[in-house]
């Protein structure tokens, strides 16, 4: 057997990785940028200590859609290439 083995299929699935966690990445700097979380602190009832609750806003759905593609891209691209 002779000849170039074509990925071109593999590195379109890992362009298409990178873009997404390009987009990842700017989408997650909005969202941690607005401060996403609110802290309370309070007297413990049961001790001399002071509690600290945070809650966190939930991520954008995107974010999961975002990063889920991301790693079937590079998992597609592992199959490709193999």
């Amino acid at each position: 057997m002779s000849g170039a083995i074509d990925l071109s299929s593999a590195r379109t699935l890992v362009t298409w990785a990178r873009e997404d966690t390009q987009e990842f990445d700017a989408i997650t700097e909005v969202y941690l940028t607005a401060h996403p979380y609110t802290a309370i602190v309070e007297d413990d009832s049961e001790s001399p200590h002071k509690l600290l609750k945070v809650g966190i806003t939930p991520m954008p759905d995107q974010l999961r859609k975002l990063a889920s593609h991301a790693l079937w891209d590079l998992k597609h691209a592992l199959d490709h290439a193999t």
